[in-house]
């Protein structure tokens, strides 16, 4: 995957999950290629809900409790005019802009790129505003990339979660946002999950 960010990362976790499929999607009755294509569809429909990411939690370790990670999450028309809009499921309409309200880094566009290969099916969403941790203006446009990438297997689903940032913030605050980005992986991999079992 070509990374569309500007600098060198300085922030950079990864996390790979694994999601075993229930007994009903195991025993799905109809032929191979007939739940292939119905699995795809669905991983594909799921990475385009964009607003289903809205009040998904994390674990804030700072804070010692469970937070919302998102409190907004929804399309947007455009980058200028930015009207609130419904999930796109135009699957030729690539890139998307979202809008995101972050619990710690505040409110932000970014753009959305997917892409998917044979059983396997990505999206990459890149800040293209600027991004503040409170005061402090922590991440220019286009440097912070997380990339979710979506493997269907026979019995399970792996989910590999990459964030990556150049941030440029005290060093007293480094600790705190690498603890919140190892939180946001998984709370991205809880969010998935919960949507597919849906």
């Amino acid at each position: 995957w070509k990374s569309t960010r500007k600098d060198n990362p300085n922030f950079t976790i990864e996390s790979v999950y694994r999601l075993e499929k229930s007994k009903e999607d195991k025993e799905f009755t109809g032929e191979n290629l007939e739940k292939i294509l119905f699995e795809d569809a669905k991983i594909k429909k799921i990475l385009r809900s964009v607003s289903k990411m809205e009040g998904i939690e994390y674990y804030s370790n700072s804070r010692k409790r469970t937070e919302i990670l998102y409190s907004k999450a929804y399309t947007v028309n455009n980058p200028t005019e930015r009207k609130k809009v419904t999930d796109n499921f135009n699957y030729s309409e690539n890139p998307i802009y979202v809008l995101l309200d972050d619990n710690s880094f505040g409110e932000y566009l970014s753009i959305i790129n997917y892409d998917s290969k044979d059983f396997e099916n990505c999206f990459e969403y890149v800040n293209i505003d600027n991004i503040n941790y409170g005061i402090i203006k922590a991440v220019e446009p286009y440097n912070m990339q997380v990339f979710i990438d979506v493997i269907n297997c026979e019995d399970e689903i792996i989910v590999y979660v990459y964030i990556q940032s150049k941030m440029d913030v005290p060093a007293i605050f480094k600790n705190k946002i690498y603890d919140s980005f190892v939180a946001r992986t998984d709370a991205l991999f809880e969010w998935f999950k919960k949507s597919w079992r849906n």
